[in-house]
């Protein structure tokens, strides 16, 4: 390894699994990993400690359900349970994260192309327990009052979704990562060698 900090020593550089990003999703698994009791040596690897480029922080944060497949409305639902309790799942030290959650919900506007598939996966995300509604345009404009309506059918809402701040839950996720006893190595991974027919990966920076 090549690195301009202090060398650490060989067994230092050892490690049973790596995540190779430490944006959200990299921090996040690494985090479920410790948190669900994975036993070995963990590293998250993020060549850019500012993340100013990162796809996390130059997201809008929003978090929705309404969507047309089975996983991933179990998976948003999931998500929207566990940002709700966010703070204090990732408490470290009495200091909790604030990720400034706003529930304002989803709407999706439909015309008389889609409206007939936004009522189709209204129904759909309604049977796996989704609360959404479907709107007419009145009820719509109550809304959003400024909205032109000269082609809407409707819409469909799901309130209780919404949007936070991304770069909050990203250093949520590390420092909670790292009281778990997760190492975050801010360095770019150039290679990666397997070794034989086994597992074991070497990363090479």
């Amino acid at each position: 390894m090549r690195s301009q900090e202090v060398s650490p020593t060989f067994s230092e550089r050892i490690f049973d699994l790596i995540i190779i990003g430490g944006g959200v999703m990299g921090s996040s698994i690494a985090y479920h990993l410790a948190h669900d009791g994975f036993g070995g040596r963990m590293a998250v690897f993020e060549r850019d400690p500012t993340y100013e480029r990162a796809s996390t922080v130059l997201s809008m944060g929003g978090i929705r359900r309404q969507f047309s497949t089975e996983v991933n409305i179990y998976l948003s639902q999931f998500s929207l349970h566990f940002y709700r309790a966010f703070s204090e799942r990732m408490e470290v030290n009495g200091e909790r994260p604030e990720i400034d959650f706003k529930p304002r919900g989803y709407l999706f506007l439909g015309n008389e192309k889609n409206w007939h598939l936004l009522v189709k996966h209204q129904a759909f995300q309604k049977s796996l327990g989704v609360e959404t509604q479907l709107l007419n345009g009145d009820e719509t404009l109550r809304l959003i009052p400024d909205l032109n309506t000269e082609d809407l059918v409707g819409s469909s809402f799901s309130p209780g979704d919404g949007y936070m701040d991304p770069h909050s839950v990203l250093q949520g996720f590390v420092k909670k990562g790292k009281h778990l006893g997760v190492r975050f190595i801010h360095q770019e991974v150039v290679k990666i060698k397997r070794n034989g027919d086994n597992s074991t990966f070497f990363c090479l920076l």
